[in-house]
């Protein structure tokens, strides 16, 4: 019936929203350690790292990785501030 369509519907989009968000996050995470490393030195790169790792962290959901928290340590640990 209808209702029962609906429902699969439904959950299949939350299960794509969801691995959208979680490809979005290691997407952050990955810009996000690029500046922890290889363009450590570029003016910014501090602030651009955190920005990062800020909306990798908006992107990752309760069930999800722990890489934006993993990067947000990182990044502390670098700071001086971990």
């Amino acid at each position: 019936t209808g209702g029962i369509e609906e429902e699969k519907e439904t959950k299949t989009l939350q299960m794509a929203l969801l691995e959208t968000r979680s490809q979005l996050c290691g997407a952050h995470c990955s810009i996000a350690e690029l500046y922890l490393t290889d363009l450590c030195y570029d003016p910014g790169a501090e602030k651009l790292c955190e920005a990062s790792l800020q909306a990798a962290l908006g992107m990752d959901d309760a069930e999800g990785t722990p890489d934006a928290l993993q990067g947000m340590a990182n990044l502390r640990l670098s700071q001086g501030r971990g």
